[in-house]
């Protein structure tokens, strides 16, 4: 990222971004020592991630604010410019989080958002791609556990039916075992017509995440990693072999500064 920050003395007041910044679309971050997980779901493949552009947030009470703007194209491409200088992509994303007065339920949180316009990774002849997310977290009875559930879908435009639709749906869970160590699982379907097949026949799978996370010192994490992919009817993996399955170990670890 890459933005000067101002802030409009309007109401509450109005933040802005002006530059290079993440997309306020998705359940997870781009900086990948701040999600749940060391690999990247479904849903982030498909979301826009860097945008380049003007954005605005506006708080209207702790619990809602709503954030717009307006941007060269959803690809995290610096300066990328569509067919004309007319041509722009516009994103908007509502949040609400849930008071204090709402007992267990507390902090939990609801964010829904679009982004509209030029990428240069369409399919479509006119280049346009629509995004839409909604995702939600949830505190729960149990102080140390929280799940969440998360929708993605994509649509390139001026595909032949029924090409140019990819739909994600995500859920998710974390437990605080004790104050350095925390577990978390991640289970994924994806229906996807369009970006990793192009064909009358969607490519459809799952997949299965299981972290394991230890704070080690002070801004030092580890995680051990266990995944599990498979595809329902396509052969996607071990260089277009026969395989169906992709088993993943991975160790991560982190130092933030």
């Amino acid at each position: 990222q890459a933005y000067v920050a101002l802030r409009t003395p309007i109401g509450n007041g109005i933040d802005w971004k002006m530059g290079v910044f993440d997309s306020p679309l998705g359940y997870e971050s781009t900086s990948s020592p701040n999600n749940p997980n060391y690999t990247r779901s479904y849903g982030y493949t498909i979301e826009p991630t860097e945008l380049t552009g003007l954005m605005g947030t506006y708080k209207f009470c702790d619990e809602v604010s709503f954030t717009g703007g307006v941007v060269d194209t959803i690809d995290p491409v610096i300066d990328e410019r569509g067919p004309s200088e007319e041509t722009k992509a516009w994103v908007g994303s509502l949040t609400l989080t849930a008071p204090k007065s709402w007992g267990w339920l507390a902090d939990s949180s609801f964010s829904s958002g679009v982004i509209h316009g030029f990428s240069s990774a369409a399919k479509g002849s006119s280049g346009n791609v629509l995004n839409l997310y909604s995702g939600v977290t949830l505190s729960t009875p149990v102080t140390a556990l929280k799940v969440g559930a998360a929708f993605d879908y994509r649509h390139d435009y001026d595909r032949p039916d029924p090409l140019g639709d990819t739909w994600v749906y995500g859920l998710y869970a974390s437990y605080q075992a004790t104050e350095k160590l925390s577990f978390h699982a991640r289970g994924e379907y994806m229906d996807d017509r369009d970006l990793f097949n192009g064909t009358t026949s969607p490519y459809k799978g799952f997949e299965m995440t299981l972290t394991g996370q230890y704070d080690l010192w002070k801004n030092v994490l580890s995680r051990v990693e266990c995944r599990w992919d498979h595809a329902d009817n396509q052969t996607p993996f071990g260089g277009g072999t026969t395989l169906r399955n992709s088993i993943i170990f991975a160790a991560n670890v982190v130092y933030k500064f």
